[in-house]
């Protein structure tokens, strides 16, 4: 935090000239407060930027879309989900105008908009949100590009949500498969962790319970290398397994 702050006091003495890279000086500052959970701050931060930027840039500007569509991110961690449709839509207009129609800053923007959605119980909506922007990362990126995985989670969770089970699951695997390719599976990946984790869920629900303890052993083992032994995830995965467990109990006599 030091750094970005001195970053920024170092910028804004270069005045005129520093005034852009003071803005997107800020917004690091405002990122690293969302992820320390203190959302007020960060979004004070995001529009002390928003700001910056509409009066260098203008309001109808691809710099200005970016902090719209960071504000949007912290709306919606603050489960705000009204305000950051607002937000994401804003950014995604600015984008449509101003690039091609197939881009991955809209891909993403897309992907935020459908998350809301999902948050917010428009299945249907969010699925269509998820879709469009998995055909873009699709005609952009490499077959096995890790933002396609991320696509594909998304779509298969909506499924799943929907009671679509075996789609889901069909999609699930086809992000694993990937994530397989793309990240480190020695070490783990907390990608990964949670496609198996989604995976164990979806068979859980099929009352698949046998396979649904492999998968969630699996995420198990991966998490245990990547978060501390307390951590909530690890607690879930553990009481799944053992609720799982106690169910089949009764066949093992």
């Amino acid at each position: 935090m030091y750094n970005y702050q001195r970053a920024y006091d170092l910028t804004l003495a270069s005045h005129p000239f520093g005034i852009k890279e003071a803005a997107k000086t800020i917004n690091n500052i405002a990122i690293v407060y969302r992820k320390w959970c203190q959302y007020d701050r960060a979004l004070e931060l995001h529009f002390q930027a928003l700001k910056t930027k509409e009066e260098y840039y203008g309001k109808d500007h691809l710099e200005t879309a970016k902090t719209l569509r960071n504000i949007g991110s912290v709306y919606d961690e603050k489960q705000q989900y009204d305000r950051a449709l607002e937000y994401y839509q804003h950014c995604l207009r600015i984008q449509q105008k101003h690039l091609p129609t197939d881009h991955i800053d809209i891909a993403m923007t897309l992907q935020n908009i459908g998350k809301v959605y999902c948050e917010m119980n428009h299945s249907d909506i969010a699925l269509e949100h998820f879709q469009v922007s998995l055909r873009m990362r699709q005609k952009l990126l490499v077959s096995d590009h890790n933002d396609i995985a991320t696509s594909l989670v998304y779509i298969a969770s909506v499924y799943s949500k929907q009671g679509q089970y075996h789609i889901a699951l069909d999609i699930f695997f086809k992000a694993l498969e990937i994530q397989m390719k793309v990240f480190d599976t020695k070490d783990g990946h907390s990608d990964i962790a949670e496609t198996l984790q989604h995976i164990g869920v979806t068979y859980e629900k099929l009352s698949n319970y046998l396979t649904a303890i492999e998968f969630y052993n699996k995420a198990l083992d991966m998490n245990k290398k990547l978060l501390p032994p307390d951590h909530p995830t690890i607690i879930k995965l553990y009481n799944n397994i053992d609720i799982l467990r106690n169910i089949l109990e009764p066949y093992n006599c």
